[in-house]
């Protein structure tokens, strides 16, 4: 073996007394392009291009000044226990918090790189087998560095929802700030 290649070992293993292997990662600067909020077919290309939401089916719905609308289909595989069909919790979470950031968006009007400052969720009922989940944010309040949201999951009845939150988002991030910026173009 070569002596700058390190042998492949499984997570706990012990190595020079450490409880893992220590590797060392190259930080590169890479230039992403956002998407125009002026499209919103833009912007669901761009949600729906994001691995993490691909896998798991996110749909953005619909989207204006300061709210946004997500869906997220059933399928068995999101499914937290199998003995009830009911969606996993975190996938609750996912979609608020996804559509949550999104309103966030929409109210500011341009792309802004964000960080989920505070996410309160609170589950009132468990979602109903078999249908998709769905979720309604609005941004309600809007400062120099953070935005205020609120908004509801639900299955097939907005005015039946499955769980609540509140969340707060810091715009424009430290790391967002020294990296360079494209717009795409439709």
């Amino acid at each position: 073996m070569r002596p700058d290649r390190r042998p492949e070992l499984p997570w706990g293993t012990r190595l020079a007394g450490r409880s893992r292997p220590h590797f060392r990662w190259k930080r590169k600067l890479v230039a992403m392009t956002y998407p125009d909020f002026s499209e919103p077919a833009s912007l669901r290309e761009w949600m729906e291009s994001i691995p993490h939401q691909r896998a798991i089916g996110f749909e953005l719905v619909d989207i204006g000044a300061g709210f946004a609308v997500g869906r997220i289909p059933y399928r068995p595989v999101l499914v937290g226990n199998p003995a009830s069909g009911v969606v996993h919790g975190g996938i609750v979470t996912t979609l608020l918090d996804t559509v949550g950031g999104m309103a966030a968006l929409a109210r500011q009007g341009e792309f802004l790189v964000m960080a989920t400052l505070d996410l309160r969720i609170d589950y009132l009922r468990p979602s109903t087998p078999g249908e998709d989940l769905s979720g309604r944010v609005e941004c309600y309040k809007l400062t120099r560095n953070v935005a205020f949201t609120r908004g509801f999951a639900f299955n097939a009845d907005p005015d039946d929802p499955l769980a609540s939150m509140s969340a707060t988002y810091m715009l424009n991030t430290p790391a967002a700030r020294s990296s360079p910026r494209t717009h795409a173009k439709p």
